[in-house]
Order: C-alpha cells, then sequence, then structure tokens
C-alpha cells in the first residue's frame, strides 16, 4: 500500500514538472555602470502597450516590488533628481527583444554581438537607465509568464518582479546591508 502511494506520488509530481511550463528570466549586465554615486531611484510609468493587454493586471504590484527591491539593496526613492530611472513594461504578445553581448576579442578591445530573442507567452521587461548619461545599464526580463493563464495573481507578479531583481546585483552608493 504504501508503494502504492508513493510510487503515485513520484509519478504525479514527475507529470506535473513535465507539463509546466517554466518562466524564463534573464538580465544583460553587460553595460552596468560605475555605480560610485548612484544612491536614488524612481520608476517611471511607461504607457506605450496597455490597451494590447486583454487580461485585469495589477501593476502597482509590480511598482511597489520594484521600489521594495531598490529599497533592500540600499536605494532610496526620489521624485526628482533620481539618479537611476526604472521603467518597466508589459507584453500580451510574442516579442523579439533585440539584446546585445560584450565580446572581449582582446586586452584593450571589445567587440558588441547584437541578436534578436525570441520572447513568447507574456513578457515582463525591466530597465534601469543612468540618469546623468540618459544611457541605459541594465535591463531584465521575464518571459512565459502567461503560463496559459487567464489572469496573473498579485502573488505571481511580485514573484515574477523578484525573480528579475535576482539578476540585479549592484547596491547604492556607501551602503551596507543589514543584517536582520
Amino acid at each position: 500500500m504504501k508503494r502504492t502511494v508513493v510510487a503515485t506520488f513520484i509519478v504525479g509530481l514527475l507529470f506535473a514538472s513535465c507539463t509546466r511550463n517554466q518562466i524564463s528570466v534573464k538580465a544583460n549586465n553587460d553595460f552596468q555602470v560605475n555605480n560610485s554615486e548612484n544612491r536614488s531611484f524612481t520608476v517611471v510609468q511607461e504607457a506605450s502597450n496597455r490597451q494590447e493587454w486583454k487580461l485585469p493586471l495589477n501593476e502597482m504590484v509590480i511598482v511597489e516590488e520594484i521600489e521594495k527591491q531598490m529599497r533592500i539593496r540600499g536605494y532610496v526613492e526620489s521624485e526628482k533628481n533620481a539618479d537611476v530611472l526604472i521603467t518597466y513594461s508589459i507584453y500580451n504578445k510574442n516579442l523579439m527583444l533585440q539584446e546585445v553581448k560584450k565580446i572581449n576579442t582582446s586586452v584593450h578591445k571589445e567587440t558588441l554581438d547584437v541578436y534578436r530573442k525570441k520572447l513568447v507567452n507574456g513578457t515582463l521587461i525591466i530597465t534601469m537607465i543612468d540618469q546623468n548619461t540618459s544611457k541605459v545599464f541594465w535591463t531584465g526580463y521575464a518571459s512565459k509568464i502567461l503560463k496559459s493563464q487567464k489572469s496573473l495573481e498579485n502573488r505571481d507578479l511580485k514573484n515574477i518582479t523578484r525573480a528579475i531583481f535576482d539578476n540585479y546585483r549592484l547596491t547604492a552608493n556607501h551602503f551596507l546591508a543589514k543584517n536582520n
């Protein structure tokens, strides 16, 4: 009897893991700026694709998690003159994302490899821009976020945003993490 229950449980886990659509999370850290002066941030709303999204979606969950993750890293939110501008975009449709990767060919020479990556089943993209140079220095994204669901729960949006920030390892200038 115990063997049957255990075998059924294991087969169920294997079946669930094989049919589950895994969320793909990635970040481009090749262009991170020298973080010697960055201490503040602000989240800038991007309204270009709102009308395409057909699902009920609480975007405030994304904004709140971005703010929380930046505070954890020692940044202070500032609506005026923030050092880092953060935008996020949500795409319901499949997307071709252009990525650039630095390749070191010698000690003093770098080349760039530009390619396109197909992102499917819904994508959340978070981009950080250095206010002083007006250049993007970090991009993180999660694709396959829909997983054939009718809606995304707040908990799912929070976890997806947190998973993207797991790839952002910089902290604010002069920040020392507190042990709680």
